[in-house]
């Protein structure tokens, strides 16, 4: 028996059903919309998506949306309205242990072993009270832009003075609900001028059971039980994890997932994911839905029985729907820094203009010469940056590549580019492929040195972990000048047997300067070391898409950072790639052979202009 045929079963029953007691608590039968195809459409055996919404929303914010999944997906979409809200029944308490047990009372009545879950704020906490309390419930979970650690100071203070509003407002005896939300509408516009709260806020004016027009949110027990809801669960949040597919979608312009939070979200969600949407606040499925429905309906169709990934086939079908906006879609980190950087030429040539990114532990000073020599030869401007947690650029506590991305793709805006080819050198190499992979409108073309997406080389392992052990160790207290401190360095790095002669340690040497009055590495030793299974592998869900653009593999063939067999791989992320080696020269091919590595940088330029 197919998934909608069992909902269909039960869905008259659950309505009549008496609330059951699971555990010490009570569960209520929550109201709850179908959203599925035709009878004669074939059935579709992957895990339901229930959608749970936020405080003061109902299952009605989610119509359009829930369409559009089903429309994509083929999967049975089930609406919920949480207990205390909607058409849902009202109770003395609201607790998230007791609404992650509403849902779960909700799929044993319409028999289902497993479903997936996406909620958005205090829908999202239900939705991770249940994968917790129940993780063999939960095929899958996408919480939107809330965290089980922190909650955001906008969350604790603008609730309730809204709802403190509402049970304030003066109600005139109206026969007809669109007249009674405009009028309470004024009432309320000086207090919430966001129009997507107004929006919820006013879809909790309905028909009472009473037959008059009112609220059918219960605000009482909601106002006398918010500290339970501006809080997660206590209970939940020691030793319970949940190990299935998991997707936090947060907006940039929100704080309610913070950075900091993220170590203790990967605690309580090990396969936790988290993408960031530019331009999107907390309602991030409203601000930006296309890029919300992107990411999720990706995510689902990637964790699914079938398992047909990510793909072009999603974002065409998104293009048909009616109410989405035909914008690029951007994903980046919340926390995108502001970078460091020079600017060298003028863009002469009608070329795209050039962004250049070092490595591990190098800075913009590595590719001075090599940036000046293609902008006077190739009449392009270049712009050579420090990446975050090098050179001058910021101190961040995390370093991914989807976060490295958005700091280039943040710059690339500052400086008002439409497009950039970007030239990435080992890290920097990476750097430049995500950025590629996840904003390609941004990326004319690639260069990339001496670095694999593919496989990942023994030595960088090996090599760059006891190294910046041995970098933090040195201690430059009582040197009087960068020039004294480069030269104890130089003694200490050479007696740890790392390097071959003096001349290699002279790139490590580069990040010893002045941070404020004080002599230190410029680099964020700290995070490097933290990050660095993050810097040396490149993250999976990036070998799942594709760069259709121009892109230049060079390598060097005493190096065995980009093998000749990783190409078949290569070219299944970035199908116009191109292959070549300097000879006899090691990873830093720009710097052991800058005239060879030049020649290729510029007849690749030249072709593609």
């Amino acid at each position: 028996m197919d998934v909608y045929t069992r909902i269909l079963q039960f869905s008259r029953l659950v309505n009549i059903l008496s609330p059951i007691t699971i555990g010490t608590r009570t569960a209520v039968n929550l109201s709850f919309k179908i959203v599925s195809g035709p009878d004669n459409e074939p059935p579709d055996e992957n895990p339901p998506l229930i959608i749970c919404h936020g405080l003061l929303g109902t299952k009605e914010n989610w119509k359009y949306l829930g369409k559009t999944i089903h429309a994509v997906t083929k999967r049975v979409v089930v609406r919920i309205d949480l207990r205390n809200h909607g058409l849902s029944p009202q109770t003395k308490s609201h607790k998230y242990e007791e609404l992650a047990e509403d849902v779960l009372q909700l799929m044993s009545k319409l028999k289902l072993d497993k479903a997936s879950l996406i909620g958005h704020n205090m829908g999202a906490r239900t939705a991770m009270s249940v994968a917790l309390l129940k993780p063999s419930a939960v095929a899958s979970l996408i919480v939107l832009d809330m965290s089980p650690a922190t909650t955001s100071v906008e969350f604790t203070t603008l609730f309730p003075n809204i709802m403190k509003a509402m049970t304030e407002v003066k109600w005139k005896e109206k026969r007809k609900v669109h007249k009674a939300r405009k009028e309470i509408k004024e009432q309320l516009k000086s207090i919430i001028n966001n129009e997507i709260i107004m929006g919820n806020v006013l879809s909790n004016i309905n028909i009472k059971q009473d037959g008059t027009i009112g609220w059918t949110c219960n605000l009482e027990t909601l106002i006398r039980h918010f500290k339970y809801i501006s809080s997660f669960p206590f209970g939940l949040d020691k030793g319970m994890k949940y190990f299935g597919p998991t997707l936090f979608i947060g907006g940039q312009l929100s704080e309610y997932i913070p950075a900091d939070d993220l170590p203790r979200i990967r605690e309580l969600f090990p396969q936790a994911v988290v993408k960031f949407i530019p331009g999107a606040g907390h309602f991030v499925h409203k601000d930006e839905p296309k890029a919300v429905l992107e990411l999720a309906i990706g995510f689902l169709n990637h964790h699914n029985n079938n398992l047909t990934g990510y793909g072009m086939k999603v974002l065409q079908i998104l293009r048909h729907c009616f109410f989405i906006l035909h914008t690029p879609i951007r994903i980046q980190s919340r926390s995108a820094v502001d970078l460091a950087y020079n600017v060298y030429g003028k863009n002469e040539s009608g070329g795209s203009p050039v962004v250049v990114l070092h490595g591990l532990l190098g800075s913009k000073r590595n590719w001075a010469s090599m940036s000046q020599k293609i902008a006077t030869t190739c009449r392009r401007m270049v712009v050579v940056a420090d990446i975050r947690n090098h050179g001058e650029s910021p101190h961040d506590s995390s370093h991914t590549y989807h976060e490295l991305a958005a700091d280039v793709a943040k710059l690339i805006d500052t400086l008002g580019l439409k497009q950039a080819t970007v030239i990435g050198h080992s890290m920097g190499g990476r750097t430049s492929m995500a950025l590629a992979l996840t904003q390609p409108m941004k990326v004319h073309s690639l260069i990339i040195v001496d670095i694999s997406p593919v496989s990942t080389a023994g030595v960088l392992n090996d090599f760059f972990p006891v190294l910046i052990d041995n970098m933090k160790a040195i201690d430059f207290q009582g040197k009087a000048s960068v020039t004294d401190a480069r030269a104890f360095a130089k003694e200490k790095l050479l007696a740890t047997g790392l390097f071959r002669g003096p001349g290699s340690t002279q790139f490590i040497l580069m990040n010893i300067g002045k941070r404020g009055d004080k002599i230190d590495w410029m680099c964020n030793l700290e995070a490097l070391k933290k990050h660095f299974m993050d810097i040396a592998t490149f993250p999976d869900d990036l070998k799942n898409m594709q760069y259709k653009g121009p892109v230049l593999f060079i390598g060097g063939t005493n190096s065995n950072y980009l093998p000749t067999g990783d190409l078949t791989g290569i070219q299944k992320i970035f199908p116009n790639a191109e292959l070549k080696y300097v000879q006899g020269v090691g990873h830093n091919v720009h710097a052991e052979d800058p005239t060879s590595f030049f020649n290729y940088v510029n007849e690749f330029l030249t072709k593609y202009k």
